[in-house]
């Protein structure tokens, strides 16, 4: 079964200061590189939206959730929790990410 969750990335000022505390160290390094504004907000958003996604998945804090750099550059779940079966795509476009979550039988 896959689940699909849709997200806006649309968030004001606080609510991004406050997602950007769950994230990485090296995920908010990433976030400082972008040349534009929107770009990094939206990257924060996206990246907060799905620790908070897998988090309760996995029933850890989304700032418990590891993330590892996989095939071509897209998110995995670190070795930590790969063993927990869950298995995630994210797409995202302009304001809207879309998060597509399945897990091994």
């Amino acid at each position: 079964m896959t689940e699909v969750v849709v997200a806006r990335l649309d968030a004001g000022p606080e609510e991004v200061r406050s997602l950007r505390a769950c994230l990485s160290d090296a995920e908010q390094r990433r976030a400082e590189r972008f040349r534009f504004a929107r770009d990094r907000r939206r990257f924060i958003v996206a990246r907060a939206r799905l620790r908070e996604l897998l988090a309760a998945r996995l029933d850890v804090t989304p700032e418990a959730v590891e993330l590892a750099n996989g095939k071509n550059g897209k998110p995995e779940l670190a070795q930590r929790h790969a063993d927990r079966g869950w298995r995630f795509n994210v797409s995202h476009c302009d304001e809207v990410a879309v998060y597509a979550f399945s897990r091994d039988s």
